[in-house]
């Protein structure tokens, strides 16, 4: 039997782990190897543990927006326990060693840059889920803000979130912030006089807003050509399907600027028809348009603020009766329904009473002349 021994001599391991290599010692490697494996394993565990169990104890719970708080900084969390391992590995390195300042200040640098982009991008997903808890309380609670506001808000957080948070990292990495503020103002003017029609839409969407003078699924008509349902109302343009279902395309800022009739704001729709008689007896008319007046009172589609019936002119063939009365119902097809049900009680009050509904006829009266012989 042999048996093989083998020792490690501690002087020697001491003299390996203190070589040197780029002007690091090879223990102060092993150390940041380490480190990131370390931060890679709390990571991992982060990840598949205490994600997973805080995100299932959110979800049983009626705790909605801290989950969705949560959900927006798992990942941001995530790359922070990687950046930091990063980070502890290169001051360990840093530590002790012959690394020149230029170098020392980029590594510096670069990882403050590291920790600013994170913190912009942290940042840029909690606007994204503010902006979810403002729809939700617009939605759930009166009182509340246009829910039409709230892609607004989240594109202009975001693009301020996005130039605050990139202006920080630039003066990380020590570039002259003033200056570089100074030039994009006096750029910014320029684009602002080349860029007059996109701010003009620009204001113009948020007049609209402000007034909520329209919103997303009214039914609207602009001017004396535009008339269908609204779409989308962009930071640009304001889109809405007409009723030929053609798609038509408004600068917000000619909108704002336009008259809008909103049908959608109808608490109730009027109804204003004539209704021609043929020429009939006083009498007949005084009980015809008695009986139209109770057909409008005992309706159930017809509201009873308001109506008129009254015999009005004297047509060139009709007897003209004023009908104006006002549905309870906006909904195109529904107020349509309570019209022509109205209309079939009016036909058969007529009728009943011996009068027709006129229609236009025309009497000739042919004379007779006797030719003188000669």
């Amino acid at each position: 039997m042999f048996a093989i021994e083998t020792s490690i001599d501690p002087e020697q391991a001491a003299h390996w782990l203190m070589v040197e290599y780029f002007g690091v010692a090879l223990w102060r490697y092993i150390v940041a190897a380490t480190i990131i494996l370390v931060s890679l394993l709390f990571k991992k565990i982060f990840e598949l543990v205490i994600i997973r169990w805080l995100t299932g104890l959110f979800s049983k719970s009626h705790l909605r927006y801290e989950g969705i708080v949560f959900d927006a900084l798992s990942k941001p969390l995530n790359a922070f326990l990687l950046i930091l391992g990063v980070h502890l590995a290169l001051l360990v390195i840093r530590s002790g060693s012959d690394i020149s300042p230029e170098a020392a200040r980029f590594l510096t640098s670069t990882v403050y840059v590291a920790f600013g982009l994170l913190a912009v991008w942290t940042a840029y997903r909690l606007v994204g889920t503010f902006a979810d808890v403002l729809d939700d309380m617009a939605q759930h609670k009166s009182g509340m803000m246009d829910r039409q506001f709230v892609p607004l808000i989240k594109r202009s957080l975001r693009i301020v979130v996005l130039v605050l948070g990139l202006l920080t990292v630039l003066s990380s990495m020590n570039v002259d912030v003033g200056s570089l503020v100074t030039g994009l103002g006096i750029g910014g003017a320029a684009m602002a006089l080349a860029a007059q029609d996109s701010l003009g839409n620009i204001f113009g969407s948020v007049a609209l807003l402000a007034d909520r003078s329209i919103k997303v699924g009214d039914w609207i008509k602009v001017g004396d050509h535009i008339d269908g349902i609204v779409e989308a109302i962009g930071l640009r343009s304001t889109r809405i399907r007409t009723w030929p279902k053609t798609l038509v395309t408004i600068p917000n800022k000619m909108l704002a600027n336009e008259v809008i009739d909103n049908w959608a704001h109808m608490p109730k729709r009027r109804v204003k028809q004539m209704v021609g008689l043929e020429y009939c007896r006083p009498d007949q008319m005084e009980l015809i348009l008695e009986d139209i007046r109770e057909i409008l009172r005992q309706d159930h589609g017809v509201d009873q603020d308001f109506s008129m019936v009254h015999w009005t002119d004297f047509g060139q063939f009709s007897l003209d009766v004023m009908v104006y009365y006002f549905t309870k119902a906006v909904a195109t097809p529904d107020h349509l329904a309570v019209k022509e049900r109205i209309n079939l009680k009016i036909l058969a009050a007529t009728l009943k009473r011996g009068v027709n509904v006129a229609f236009p006829t025309q009497k000739v009266f042919m004379q007779s002349v006797e030719s003188n012989s000669l």
